[in-house]
């Protein structure tokens, strides 16, 4: 069954928000689970529960589609705050990987206690949402400057 050119555009923005919704149920699955069972609250368990957060923010932005962009009834406020979390949160999953990854060579070859690695925990969270959050502060400050360089707006292909 062939998808016409009218239902091609809405295919894409069904198939974005049931992605995002799989993707929030995930991540309240592992919140709720995280925090309903104190025996799961081991240092891996808390890096993946500190990128579920983020992949939560990340979710329900790209949930919202193209409900944000002005020119389909949205305004420029929610569009900005659109981007500014996707552009925020989605360098943040790559970079718990890579806390995890941290978190594992350390303890197979350094020998680090659960003690050790919690102590890394501040960092990678200052790490892993400082930077991305610095990242996006900055585009959102060239958006909304006065050069005004139209950054964060509609993300959209067009035919």
């Amino acid at each position: 069954m062939a998808v016409s050119d009218d239902e091609a555009p809405h295919l894409d923005q069904i198939l974005a928000r049931v992605s995002s919704m799989l993707g929030l149920a995930g991540a309240i699955f592992i919140i709720v689970t995280f925090l309903a069972y104190a025996r799961l609250r081991r240092p891996m368990n808390r890096l993946l529960f500190y990128s579920s957060l983020g992949n939560l923010f990340l979710d329900t932005f790209y949930f919202i589609s193209v409900w944000g962009i002005p020119e389909d009834g949205g305004d420029m406020a929610l569009c900005r705050t659109q981007g500014f979390m996707i552009q925020m949160f989605s360098l943040s999953p790559s970079m718990w990987t890579t806390a995890m990854a941290i978190n594992v060579y350390l303890i197979v070859y350094k020998k680090f206690t659960t003690q050790d690695l919690r102590r890394l925990e501040p960092w990678y969270i200052g790490i892993n949402y400082g930077i991305p959050l610095i990242m996006a502060f900055v585009l959102l400050m060239l958006d909304v400057g006065p050069s005004n360089k139209h950054i964060y707006g509609p993300a959209t292909a067009s035919s």
